[in-house]
């Protein structure tokens, strides 16, 4: 197996096509917007996965979530989940 680092945008409810096996490593603000890295292997088949990021305060239902990290931007916290199936 070969590995890599992969980078991600991120957004309040996304969907990315990403290698089986991705592990997400950090989710982090650069240059303005959210990002999420993963450790991939660019050989592995693809599938989708959809992540959503949540504010601080609000509301919403866990259920099938997993958390992933948090992020801060303009003054706002948003923490990341992956939506699981």
């Amino acid at each position: 197996m070969s590995a890599s680092i992969w980078k991600y945008p991120l957004a309040p409810k996304v969907g990315h096509r990403m290698p089986v096996g991705a592990q997400i490593l950090t989710v982090q603000m650069q240059d303005g917007s959210p990002m999420m890295w993963a450790q991939v292997d660019p050989d592995a088949p693809k599938e989708d996965r959809t992540f959503i990021a949540k504010p601080t305060g609000g509301y919403f239902d866990p259920s099938g979530m997993e958390y992933i990290g948090t992020f801060q931007t303009d003054g706002l916290v948003f923490h990341v989940f992956e939506q699981k199936l």
